[in-house]
């Protein structure tokens, strides 16, 4: 259980992409940097997210499932598109997003979104068939 001020800096880093230094996420959050480093190692020590010597942090799933049962929906069209074997039908929902918005933004072609969008769903049914 997260409380409100741990809930902020998830979802600052949420926003800031899931990985980003201490500065950022204490900007973002509205937090003192200090403060922000101190919560983020907190959070760090319950899994909720990784944070490196660099003061770099990143979200683990377990922090992405925390913001999403706040309701937390992610706007960054890059989120979750990390090159993966297999994923769970959660990531492949933000993956199959975020590459639309990519085809519709004109960064890729509608036949770069039809292989990829492919890729993402043979990764799902490969997910499904080792349960």
């Amino acid at each position: 259980m997260v409380s409100g001020t741990d809930l902020d800096v998830l979802k600052g880093l949420g926003e800031l992409g899931g990985k980003a230094h201490v500065k950022a996420v204490a900007a973002k959050a509205g937090l003192r940097t200090p403060y922000a480093e101190m919560i983020c190692y907190g959070l760090g020590r319950s899994d909720y997210l990784d944070m490196a010597a660099s003061g770099i942090c990143e979200l683990t799933p377990k922090g992405y499932q925390a913001l999403r049962a706040k309701g937390w929906r992610s706007t960054d069209s890059q989120q979750g598109e990390e090159t993966g074997q297999e994923i769970g039908p959660i990531g492949a929902e933000r993956r199959l997003s975020g590459l639309r918005q990519r085809m519709e933004r004109g960064e890729i072609t509608e036949e770069d979104y039809r292989q990829e969008r492919g890729k993402i769903i043979a990764s799902i049914a490969r997910g499904y068939e080792g349960e």
